[in-house]
C-alpha cells in the first residue's frame, strides 16, 4: 500500500489502486453507498421503531408494510450487499449475482420510500424534497443492476 503523500488526505490512500480496499471500492462506490444507506436506515428503524409512523412514511404502514420488519429488512439487504461487494472478485458468478439481487431490493425500497413521499405530497400539497433524492437513488440502482448483470454475463 502506498504511503500518504504530502498534502494528501489519508482516506485518499484507502481508495487507490494499490490498496486492498481500493480493489473492492473503486468501481462500485455507488453500490457501497447504497449498501451503507440501506444498513444505516435499517439500524435507525431498529433503534427507533416509531420512525416510520411519525413521518410522511406512515403511508407505507397504511399500504400494509409492517414496521417490525422494515428495520431488519433494510439491515439484511444492506449487509448482504456489503458482503457481496467485498467478495465480488473472489466469487466470479455469485458475487455479481448477489450484487444484482441487492440492487433490485434497493431499487424496490427506494421506490417505496419515494412513492410514500410523493403520495404524502399530493395529499398535502407540500411535496417533500426527498422525492428527488429517492428518485436519484432509484436511478442509480438501475445503473448498478445493469453493471451487475454485465458482470454475471462475463463470468458465465
Amino acid at each position: 500500500m502506498s504511503h500518504v503523500a504530502a498534502g494528501q488526505h489519508p482516506l485518499a490512500v484507502v481508495f487507490t489502486r494499490e490498496s486492498r480496499a481500493g480493489t473492492h471500492c473503486r468501481n462500485r462506490m455507488l453500490e457501497w453507498q447504497a449498501a451503507a444507506m440501506l444498513f444505516g436506515s435499517g439500524l435507525i428503524l431498529c433503534l427507533y421503531p416509531k420512525s416510520i409512523e411519525g413521518t410522511a412514511f406512515h403511508i407505507l404502514l397504511d399500504a400494509g408494510f409492517r414496521q417490525s420488519w422494515l428495520g431488519p429488512f433494510f439491515l439484511t439487504f444492506g449487509g448482504l450487499r456489503a458482503v457481496a461487494l467485498f467478495h465480488n472478485g473472489g466469487w466470479p458468478l455469485w458475487g455479481p449475482a448477489i450484487r444484482g439481487f441487492g440492487c433490485c431490493a434497493g431499487a424496490t425500497l427506494w421506490f417505496c420510500l419515494m412513492f410514500a413521499l410523493f403520495t404524502y405530497g399530493t395529499k398535502t400539497d407540500a411535496m417533500p424534497v426527498g422525492v428527488a433524492v429517492y428518485a436519484v437513488l432509484l436511478a442509480t440502482e438501475f445503473v448498478s443492476v445493469l453493471r451487475a448483470a454485465k458482470d454475471v454475463h462475463r463470468s458465465v
